[in-house]
């Protein structure tokens, strides 16, 4: 279970590195905290695997889905 915890904060940072958009590059920035924060916190409370890969996929694309703007209304 560490290891593929381990991957997937490991995959923020390489992310990270590449040559992408304002908003892009701000949201990884978040993720590259809260993440971390997210498989510290959530085990204290519900010791389960797929909670905290939930709550990682779900602040992943959240995170996405709020700085670029995915569900904002266009005029």
């Amino acid at each position: 279970m560490k290891i593929i915890i381990f991957a997937i904060v490991s995959a923020i940072p390489s992310l990270r590195a590449r040559d992408c958009s304002k908003n892009e590059k701000e949201a990884l920035n978040y993720l590259f905290l809260l993440i971390p924060l997210l498989n510290i916190i959530i085990p204290f409370f519900w010791k389960s695997f797929a909670v905290v890969w939930s709550a990682d996929t779900v602040a992943f694309f959240g995170m996405y889905a709020w700085k670029l703007g995915w569900f904002s209304q266009k005029e």
